[in-house]
């Protein structure tokens, strides 16, 4: 292959990659089906993308060390006391349990419907165990579920995939015979895998805890320690790695050290990259005439998995549990197949034909899986999540992040009028400790990873501390909690730097809000019904609430809508223009 054809063959995998996931969002749809549709269009489609010829041998370890470095990312999200309220028991037997039986009932399934052997229906079963935090975090970040199902399916997901991976290095060995006592490499990986991720994530933590790690590298240096763990757990038992950075990532999540914050950011930049160059990757790979050949079968196998193998594994996995039943139905109607699941299909086929044995319905059923689950459980996991009552509903809240008298005026003209309202303001305990106060107020730190929890629900923001670098975390946070567009930052002078959104109208700065609020300016509520009378050169629109209880700061006076309710500041006179 030439350079012109391998740089475009690389280009295509990072901006389908990345292109994929950028429209799904907009669509509001799981991102997986637009990755595999890309990846299918840019490989067997058009033949832009040949893994193969790109990557030659190297392609799956490379695979295997993208997927460890995601799993690092989502173990870092895990948090024990997520697993309080009953939740720990559920996920324990899940992923312990329910992996076997998922195993054997999916293998008896592929035996009838594929008219297979039996120990190549076992592998099929193996394969297909995985989930993955790849597709279930996607979807529940649409969702919305109430906790604790958004921590019980997260936890789920991340450590089945590992689990998973084992049990088919297993059955695989079993296939192949490989090994005269292939049943003891699972206690052997599993041990070298936990191992190897509590040494690394004790030198890693101790690294932060003695400052031998500049801040501007935490996150670089974090992702060395897990390639770190993912080399020295493969180099001691093959297929090892993919636990031993799940456990690192649990270990330095859970610890109370050090502040992994800056690490957790991780998923920000690189994850992205990483699922989606995977899902390109890998979906380049198949062939579509072998994928034809499977289609009816396999979706008998899919309606086999979504209608009674997946019940069934919850039903006994949470039986007598303080889950409720509708809780309990929520997790039966939620298990994607995902990345790994496509991984360890190709590597499997791979191994099975170097050992001179032929299994073809391997990876086309295995990805045929992988497409249905994913439109099955990523259309209508919505619905199901509403009708039964499970999921939050879309976030419709306002965060005012200071403490000002017009901040918290504001605040209670918003929670007048039922919009969900929290006012973040850094160490004013005395109003967190008030009772008498119709908003929230946080008053921690926002390094703290207790402001998280307040953003949830939260769908617009308004910064403005007296503190500059107050506003610029502030920023950060309310960013990755609900996304840039979202964000306003009310700028002390005009000539300070926009970093956000700029809210209210023309010459609008803090200074000036607060000159005017100190004068005698109170802010009005108008709507249809009524209309305020006074003039308009004399008022400052502060906002548009929408009928649903969302707020709008980026304002253009207009005529309300029914419902709508506008927000205004009266007595307002604006600044005189800035002397230049």
């Amino acid at each position: 292959m030439d350079s012109s054809t391998t740089a475009t063959g690389l280009a295509a995998i990072v901006v389908l990659g990345v292109g994929a996931q950028w429209l799904a969002r907009q669509l509001r749809m799981p991102s997986i089906v637009l990755l595999l549709l890309a990846g299918i269009l840019a490989g067997p489609v058009t033949g832009v993308v040949d893994p193969d010829q790109l990557f030659g041998e190297s392609l799956f370890p490379g695979i295997s060390l993208a997927v460890s470095l995601l799993l690092f990312d989502a173990a870092l999200g895990l948090r024990f006391e997520d697993l309080r309220g009953g939740v720990r028991q559920p996920v324990v037997r899940l992923t312990t349990i329910g992996v076997l039986l998922t195993l054997g009932l999916t293998g008896v399934a592929a035996k009838f419907i594929f008219s297979l052997p039996w120990d190549f229906a076992l592998l099929l079963g193996a394969v297909l165990v995985v989930s993955g935090p790849t597709v279930v975090g996607p979807i529940l970040t649409l969702v919305r579920p109430r906790e604790p199902l958004e921590s019980l399916l997260t936890w789920e997901s991340t450590f089945v995939d590992p689990i998973g991976a084992i049990a088919g290095i297993v059955v695989l060995n079993v296939v192949v015979l490989a090994d005269d006592n292939p049943f003891r490499q699972g206690p052997d990986t599993l041990a070298v895998g936990i191992g190897v991720g509590v040494v690394v994530a004790l030198l890693l933590v101790g690294s932060l805890r003695w400052y031998l790690i500049p801040d501007e590298l935490e996150v670089p240096v974090a992702v060395l320690f897990a390639v770190l763990a993912f080399g020295a757990a493969q180099y001691l038992q093959d297929e090892a790695g993919l636990m031993a950075t799940t456990v690192l990532g649990v270990a330095v999540a859970n610890q109370r050290f050090v502040s992994v914050r800056r690490i957790s950011f991780f998923h920000r930049s690189l994850g992205a990259l990483i699922i989606g160059s995977l899902f390109i990757v890998l979906a380049a790979r198949i062939d579509l005439r072998d994928l034809a050949d499977v289609v009816p079968r396999t979706a008998v196998l899919v309606g086999i998995l979504v209608v009674i193998v997946r019940p069934i594994i919850v039903l006994v996995s949470t039986a007598r549990s303080r889950l409720t039943a509708r809780q309990r139905a929520f997790i039966g109607w939620m298990a994607p197949r995902g990345i790994v699941a496509a991984a360890t299909s190709s590597l499997f086929a791979l191994q099975i034909e170097s050992k001179g044995e032929h299994f073809d319905e391997l990876v086309p059923v295995t990805f045929g899986v992988i497409i249905a689950t994913a439109v099955v459980y990523g259309l209508t996991a919505g619905p199901v999540a509403r009708a039964l009552r499970v999921a939050k509903g879309k976030p419709r809240g306002v965060a005012l992040v200071g403490a000002r008298p017009w901040v918290l005026e504001l605040a209670r003209v918003f929670a007048g009028q039922d919009v969900d309202v929290v006012v973040v303001a850094t160490g004013a305990y005395d109003l967190a400790e008030r009772d008498d106060l119709p908003f929230r107020v946080y008053a921690g730190s926002l390094d703290d990873e207790e402001v998280a929890p307040e953003l949830d629900g939260v769908a617009s923001a308004l910064v403005a501390s007296e503190d500059v670098e107050h506003n610029r975390l502030a920023i950060l946070e309310c960013v990755d909690a609900i996304g840039r567009s979202g964000v306003y930052l009310l700028r002390e002078s005009e000539d300070e730097p926009a970093r956000g959104r700029l809210p209210f109208g023309p010459g609008a700065t803090r200074l000036a809000v607060d000159t005017a609020f100190t004068s005698g300016s109170r802010f009005l509520v108008e709507d249809t019904d009524r209309p305020v009378t006074a003039e308009p050169d004399r008022q400052l629109e502060i906002a548009t609430i929408a009928a649903d209880g969302s707020v709008n700061f980026s304002v253009r006076r207009r005529a309300l809508r029914p419902g709508e309710r506008r927000v205004l500041l009266d007595g307002w006179r604006s600044p005189a223009p800035h002397a230049r």
